[in-house]
């Protein structure tokens, strides 16, 4: 893949921008940050398929995160489920006294 500067230059922007440590951020000035939200927007713009690219990769993420959660048990298993039917057939058919 051809990366060129710009490429480069707009995607090292974007993952500067998307870190959370706040101190990163404010270390570009007003003006710098106004060319920075310029140059990735124009190559967005330019290059949409990569949006996306972005998509599928988010969807990707979100079902092996989705595998990997443990779902929820129910309260009733399948056993407890028999022993109370079984008692409650039990108590029908008992004979009364």
């Amino acid at each position: 893949m051809n990366m060129t500067p710009r490429l480069l230059a707009a995607a090292a922007t974007a993952a500067l921008l998307m870190l959370p440590a706040p101190s990163r951020a404010q270390s570009f000035s007003p003006p710098q940050r106004g060319e920075i939200e310029h140059i990735i927007r124009d190559y967005l713009l330019a290059h949409p398929e990569l949006l996306e690219e972005v998509s599928a990769e988010l969807d990707k993420r979100k079902q092996l995160a989705e595998a990997e959660t443990p779902r929820a048990t129910s309260r009733w298993s399948s056993s407890s489920i028999t022993i109370a039917v079984t008692a409650s057939a039990r108590s029908w058919t008992s004979p009364r006294s």
